[in-house]
């Protein structure tokens, strides 16, 4: 398994954990850029079907799309034994 394939699977976890089932198997989780140098820069594009899960997605005042990012985050953080900035886009595809 690729590395973008596996920070896209832990994302997806948190997805589907806070959301509480319900989006996770119309979302895809597209890993687009990783950059190391003493820590990880990782960005993600969450792709969901339509503007009505963008909104379940981001939540109000972003606290939905929060919780996803430091459950991912600290998930990551502790596979790879480094501080991880993971930056999160929700975008409505096809």
């Amino acid at each position: 398994m690729s590395k973008n394939t596996f920070f896209s699977e832990i994302t997806r976890e948190a997805v589907f954990k806070y959301t509480n089932q319900e989006i996770p198997y119309q979302t895809s989780i597209l890993t687009t850029k990783i950059i190391k140098n003493r820590n990880y820069k990782i960005y993600q594009n969450l792709i969901v079907k339509n503007n009505n899960q963008k909104r379940i997605i981001i939540g109000k005042s972003g606290k939905m799309l929060k919780n996803i990012g430091q459950f991912s985050r600290l998930q990551l953080e502790n596979i790879l034994k480094s501080r991880v900035h993971l930056f999160l886009k929700v975008t409505v595809g096809i």
